[in-house]
């Protein structure tokens, strides 16, 4: 059985609270929506984050959108 080293998670509701808990954690943070890479990943000992900042419930990243020029 793969284990991963201890990690907080952190939930934030808006893009503006995941950038502050980036900034906070200084590089020692990794961005998680799914974790269908990620967590396997971590298994393996590829990635080692103290934290994982977990977007999946901003809700302005959850829907995309096509315009004219995007």
């Amino acid at each position: 059985m793969l284990r991963m080293q201890p990690f907080d998670t952190h939930y934030p509701n808006t893009i503006d609270e995941a950038v502050a808990h980036l900034e906070a954690l200084q590089g020692k943070a990794k961005l998680c929506a799914g974790g269908t890479d990620l967590i396997p990943n971590m298994k393996h000992g590829l990635h080692e984050p103290q934290a994982l900042v977990h977007i999946g419930r901003i809700k302005e990243l959850v829907t995309l959108e096509e315009t004219a020029d995007a």
